[in-house]
């Protein structure tokens, strides 16, 4: 746990500022630690487009790839990518120690038990789709009565079942669209 400590920090180091930096200042323990693990074994969720998504060749692409090609270069290690199949997969993995670093894992009571966070290096809306047709949707109080399609282990799941207990909910292994 400690070595997925250090490298979250240096992950916040780089994402909460220094990106731009010409050089990154580090201190002997973390250039040790870097100095040991040349390879990263690195948990992304690969079916979030365009933030996070495996392309047509079976590359990483997105945000999160050009943030981790970059932070990859700054630290002089290499990231070994494993897409998820799915996000809950993934979380899975890290939560057991295959993996020493998950993105995209967005942070809540229950998950910062057995994981680190850094601060958020990227934000993005949360929407609702629905067919043209739908009655238009202004809130979450519109879907009472409703049924929603929402993915299994998504961080949203335990907030509707608090707060909207009247929303159905159906889950999905994963939600994204081609």
């Amino acid at each position: 746990m400690r070595c997925i400590s250090y490298l979250l920090a240096l992950l916040l180091m780089l994402f909460a500022g220094q990106i731009i930096a010409s050089q990154l200042m580090f201190t002997p323990q973390e250039q040790t630690w870097l100095a040991q693990h040349p390879v990263i074994d690195i948990g992304v969720d690969g079916n979030w487009p365009p933030v996070d998504f495996i392309n047509q060749k079976g590359g990483h692409s997105g945000v999160l790839s050009d943030y981790l090609r970059l932070l990859s270069q700054r630290l002089g290690v290499e990231f070994k990518i494993h897409p998820g199949p799915t996000f809950k997969r993934m979380l899975q993995k890290v939560r057991q120690g295959e993996l020493k670093v998950g993105t995209t894992i967005v942070k809540t009571e229950e998950r910062m038990h057995d994981l680190a966070f850094t601060e958020p290096y990227f934000a993005a809306r949360k929407v609702i789709l629905a067919r043209k047709e739908a009655k238009w949707i202004t809130s979450l109080n519109d879907l009472h009565g409703k049924t929603l399609a929402i993915e299994k282990g998504y961080y949203l799941v335990p907030i509707l079942q608090q707060q909207h207990p009247e929303i159905q909910l159906i889950f999905l292994e994963a939600v994204w669209m081609q």
